[in-house]
């Protein structure tokens, strides 16, 4: 009889934890199943109803609530940007990648100091593979106030289809100056 109490107990105590226990409610940005129509800027500052100085950071992406104005290229063909004297100027090593086959990424920040550079991406499809462009997240590199900075990384595409690449540059002013790159990963190189 008295495993059967302990049987009650332990169905009790799991159950009534998965049954009491709320969701979970977030203030972040959608993952990479999004369609790739809501390109992601830095989140407003009153996007986190909290007072707690770390959930409020969790809330926002990778500090960049501190950018005071932005300016960004609508073209989606990776153009550089100018904000004041902040430029951003995206290279890449293949304008027409192959997938499967690596690549390399630049993105320069000039004309002030600058204070960080990321660079993302998404996907043409969700479930890319963990070494895709898209699923390796938002890539970051502190520059300290640099002038120029440079961050250069190794990249490869994955899957079939259309990328797009999204990147900024922070000056340590909170200006920002960013650019996207709309790309066709496909099978064979074309001329």
């Amino acid at each position: 009889m008295g495993w059967v109490w302990r049987a009650l107990i332990a169905a009790l105590l799991l159950g009534g934890t998965v049954a009491v226990v709320p969701g979970v409610e977030t203030y972040a940005a959608g993952g990479f199943m999004n369609d790739g129509s809501d390109v992601l800027r830095p989140a407003p500052n009153d996007n986190c109803p909290n007072s707690n100085p770390r959930k409020q950071k969790k809330c926002h992406y990778n500090n960049q609530d501190n950018v005071s104005n932005a300016a960004w290229s609508t073209d989606s063909t990776g153009a550089s940007v100018q904000n004041g004297d902040l430029t951003i100027d995206l290279w890449s090593s293949a304008q027409k990648p192959v997938w499967n086959v690596g690549f390399q990424i630049a993105v320069t920040g000039n004309g002030a100091p600058i204070s960080y550079i990321e660079f993302w991406a998404d996907p043409p499809a969700g479930g890319a593979p963990p070494d895709d462009i898209a699923a390796i997240g938002r890539q970051h590199q502190d520059c300290g106030g640099a002038q120029p900075c440079t961050f250069g990384a190794p990249v490869v595409a994955r899957l079939n289809g259309w990328y797009m690449l999204h990147a900024i540059v922070v000056d340590t002013n909170g200006r920002a100056a960013g650019t996207d790159w709309q790309f066709l990963a496909s099978e064979n190189a074309r001329s």
